[in-house]
């Protein structure tokens, strides 16, 4: 039975991760936040323009972090993956501090740093398969408690969220002083957390994210896009016993449908 204090576990890299969450949180609770009002005092959008950027930024981070989980676990590595989005969130930031401070009204490079702060976010989700990776390496059998690592991950993150979260309500400055302060902040923390390198934990485990299985699925539906519906149940992959039965040609469902089917052309 797993007692609250199993959730509590320090590693040498934790000090050198912790300052990286705390530095994202601060910037998503003082600038993401309210960037619908920023689009509209600042560069006087309208609230239908500024609402549907900003639900586009947030979809599109969703998106990203199917794809950056994928590159990050298949090509790159969780550590540089880590290093470079989180240096397209601090690019981002620079980039909202030269428009305030020039007082410049370009829209491309507003969109332009929305889309390195969107990918920046994206991040997320390969930070925390780092954090649980460090976190595997305490544990002293091969057969590692993956729901005891998920609590952990979350410890992990929860102090230093807390911590941002609760400064940033307390904070009231200009746009101009929070993106630079931010863009300060985040950068420092980065170098920390490059220079906690020689403590990291890197060696491959095979465990699948769940974003790394919604790229797949999202891969095969795109493959099989053209395939007609099944005739027979017998004709989606191991559907023996006719455990998946046939459904209606219904347009939208139809590509969830062929995902299943066993031939690829």
């Amino acid at each position: 039975m797993t007692k609250g204090h199993d959730y509590l576990v320090f590693t040498k890299a934790y000090p050198f991760i912790i300052g990286l969450i705390f530095s994202q949180t601060l910037a998503d609770n003082t600038l993401v936040i309210v960037l619908i009002t920023y689009l509209k005092e600042e560069w006087n959008q309208s609230l239908r323009l500024a609402a549907a950027i900003v639900n586009f930024r947030e979809f599109f981070t969703e998106i990203s972090k199917v794809y950056v989980a994928h590159l990050s676990d298949e090509y790159f590595g969780r550590f540089p993956a880590v290093l470079w989005l989180t240096g397209s969130y601090t690019l981002g930031l620079v980039m909202l501090w030269v428009l305030e401070a020039h007082n410049t009204y370009n829209t491309k490079m507003l969109y332009l740093a929305l889309f390195f702060i969107s990918l920046g976010k994206a991040g997320d989700v390969v930070l925390k398969s780092f954090i649980s990776d460090q976190l595997r390496v305490k544990e002293p059998s091969k057969k590692v408690d993956e729901d005891l690592i998920e609590g952990r991950t979350k410890v992990w993150r929860g102090f230093p969220w807390i911590l941002a979260a609760g400064i940033a309500s307390f904070l009231n400055a200009s746009w101009e002083a929070y993106s630079i302060l931010l863009t300060i902040i985040l950068g420092v923390e980065l170098l920390g957390f490059w220079s906690g390198k020689p403590l990291y934990a890197y060696q491959f485990i095979e465990t699948e994210s769940a974003w790394k299985k919604i790229y797949y699925v999202g891969k095969a539906a795109f493959l099989k896009r053209h395939l007609p519906n099944p005739k027979s149940a017998g004709e989606f992959y191991e559907n023996t016993k006719d455990h998946n039965p046939l459904k209606p040609n219904i347009f939208f469902f139809r590509y969830a449908f062929q995902i299943n089917i066993m031939s690829l052309y």
